[in-house]
């Protein structure tokens, strides 16, 4: 299900709920204030979905360092494609562009997409579209170091990063917060 389609489902919701408690004449006032405060902290929070959509990054593939976003964990990060070209990004923002090339995009084109349509190169990513190569899907390597190993396997997708771009203070406890 996409954002947008629980979005409108949310709402549908919501409406359905007001019709049936107009329909009930009973329903108390406390009932219906109770609804729409619901109402509001759902569209709260949506909205902060709205701003972290789009945000992801990864581990880079030669020191297994996050690729951060914030100043405290922004490092120099190259993407290489199989083709020996390579871009460099000084400051990643989170949202999968390394030195003007979007890596999605760069995933569709390593895979033969000649229209490098980054729904294609994600498609790719998430083993809902074959390589149009014929042989196994190819991604960009994400690397701190300039140089690419000469035997980096480009069929190994880099490593998610479990926070998103986001820093994270080595003392935080999920725990005890």
């Amino acid at each position: 299900m996409t954002e947008q389609e629980l979005k409108d489902l949310i709402k549908s919701t919501i409406s359905e709920v007001y019709k049936e408690l107009d329909e009930e004449s009973n329903a108390s006032t406390e009932v219906k204030e109770a609804i729409i405060l619901g109402e509001d902290e759902i569209n709260e929070k949506i909205k902060v979905l709205n701003i972290n959509e789009g945000q992801f990054s990864w581990m880079t593939q030669d020191t297994d360092r996050q690729i951060g976003s914030e100043r405290e964990n922004t490092i120099t990060v190259y993407m290489h494609d199989a083709e020996g070209n390579s871009w460099k990004e000084n400051s990643y923002e989170g949202y999968g562009v390394f030195g003007k090339m979007d890596y999605y995009s760069l995933v569709a084109k390593m895979n033969g997409y000649a229209d490098e349509d980054r729904g294609d190169g994600i498609d790719l990513t998430f083993n809902k579209k074959k390589s149009k190569t014929g042989k196994k899907v190819l991604f960009p390597a994400l690397t701190e170091k300039p140089k690419l190993p000469r035997n980096h396997d480009f069929t190994k997708s880099p490593e998610n990063d479990p926070n998103q771009s986001w820093f994270q203070d080595e003392d935080y406890d999920d725990y005890n917060s």
